[in-house]
C-alpha cells in the first residue's frame, strides 16, 4: 500500500450517532470504511471483506481490537493516522 494512501486524515460526519467536534486519536485505514458503513447500516460483515469495523470508535468508545483485527497492515499498524470525528 502506498504511504500517501495510509496517511491522510478522515473526516466523518453523521449527526444521528457523532457529536460535533468530537475527534479520536486511533488510526482507521480506507479498507476500514466499508466494513464500517456496513455495520453502522446493520448488514452483515463477511470474512472476505478486509478492514475492521470503528462503529464503536465513532460512538466515543476505546477500541484497542481494531489494530489487532488488522488483516492487511498487522506489522505497520502503528502507521495509521489518526481520524477527525466532526
Amino acid at each position: 500500500m502506498y504511504e500517501e494512501s495510509i496517511r491522510v486524515p478522515l473526516l466523518v460526519k453523521y449527526p444521528k450517532m457523532i457529536k460535533a467536534g468530537t475527534t479520536a486519536s486511533e488510526m482507521v485505514l480506507n479498507v476500514d470504511v466499508a466494513p464500517t458503513i456496513l455495520d453502522i447500516a446493520g448488514v452483515p460483515v463477511y470474512d472476505a471483506v478486509d478492514g475492521v469495523s470503528f462503529k464503536s470508535l465513532l460512538q466515543g468508545k476505546k477500541i484497542e481490537s481494531i489494530l489487532k483485527g488488522m488483516s492487511m497492515l498487522q506489522d505497520t499498524a502503528m502507521e495509521r493516522e489518526p481520524i477527525m470525528i466532526t
